[in-house]
């Protein structure tokens, strides 16, 4: 069986993240005797898997001829891509992973039409998506982490981890609020755009500074995130956006398999891992319940952190066995 995944930025360094989950997915299933090639937009040098073929989509002339080679196209990114690659060639069949809702009409005419199979990591997802997509097109398959991600049991010197972005609905600002409140706590936060964005970094320093927050650490880009999680007690998710339906976060799984206590805001997407992640939750903007929980986890941490880590794991190697039989199933009925 030969796959095709098409993606955007599959051709950078895998280090967190949907990527990485992307990147790990296929190097599984081709331990699995599934001939996987990638198919991406490479701008920089390609990091390479061993047993693995990337090709740059800016240099594939005939799309038509190119996709001919393949059983199965596998799109992990945008309609865009969807509909480019189902245009140049209508014999593979067509797979898709979805980590948002369609937007718009044409989006679900697409998906409808062109699509023998949406794979959601989200429950809540699926449940949004039935209003749109015919029922017989879903499927569900729960996210995983590399195996660099793991508990190396080491000292934990930091209370709480922030690990995230800061657009609007993050909950950072509700975080800081707790942090004020819990002055003798060490807090850290990993924040990518601090670097990249040199205002945001400015706008935060500011914000510390004007309320006489000197407990939280401003860190940018992590080259070693896992190190950085085998030090934290709680690894916290505070989104506040309801608006915007998506799947959890990698770096809640990522966090969890290195042995962090997970503490996620109760938005849906959040909810769902109850009983996957055992995650502790707290009312979504309520920097009260929020500070509570924190003082609750680290009051009573030992007897979280091993009824945490007793849980089942969940291997990335029987999540590439569900997408096999997905695309078993799909090439039976082509």
């Amino acid at each position: 069986m030969k796959v095709l995944f098409c993606g955007k930025g599959l051709g950078l360094p895998p280090k967190e993240g949907i990527r990485n989950f992307t990147i790990c997915l296929a190097e599984c299933l081709s331990e699995l005797g599934v001939d996987v090639d990638i198919l991406t937009d490479l701008t920089r040098s390609s990091f390479i898997v061993p047993g693995i073929n990337y090709f740059n989509l800016n240099k594939v002339f005939n799309l038509s001829t190119f996709f001919k080679d393949y059983d199965i196209i596998h799109l992990h990114g945008t309609m865009l891509q969807m509909s480019v690659c189902k245009l140049a060639s209508a014999e593979p069949s067509i797979i898709a992973n979805r980590y948002f809702p369609t937007r718009d009409r044409y989006s679900v005419f697409l998906v409808n039409k062109f699509v023998d199979k949406v794979i959601l990591a989200s429950r809540y997802l699926l449940k949004v998506y039935m209003c749109d997509i015919a029922d017989t097109k879903l499927k569900y398959i729960p996210l995983a982490c590399s195996e660099n991600f793991r508990n190396l049991n080491m000292y934990r010197d930091i209370d709480v981890l922030f690990n995230s972005g800061l657009a609007d609905g993050t909950g950072i600002y509700t975080l800081l609020s707790a942090a004020k409140r819990l002055s003798n706590i060490r807090f850290v936060f990993a924040l990518r755009e601090i670097d990249e964005h040199t205002p945001h970094k400015e706008i935060l320093i500011n914000f510390l500074s004007k309320h006489n927050i000197r407990n939280v650490e401003l860190l940018g880009i992590q080259n070693d995130i896992q190190n950085l999680y085998n030090r934290a007690k709680i690894f916290v998710q505070p989104t506040e956006d309801w608006n915007v339906k998506m799947l959890p976060p990698l770096s809640i799984f990522e966090a969890s398999a290195c042995g962090c206590i997970t503490l996620l805001s109760d938005v849906p997407w959040h909810v769902e891992l109850a009983d996957m992640l055992r995650s502790i939750y707290f009312k979504t903007g309520d920097v009260i319940d929020l500070l509570d929980k924190i003082i609750y986890i680290l009051s009573d941490y030992y007897r979280i952190y091993n009824r945490q880590n007793n849980r089942k794991k969940i291997s990335m190697r029987n999540i590439a066995k569900q997408y096999l039989y997905t695309y078993e199933e799909v090439l039976e009925h082509a």
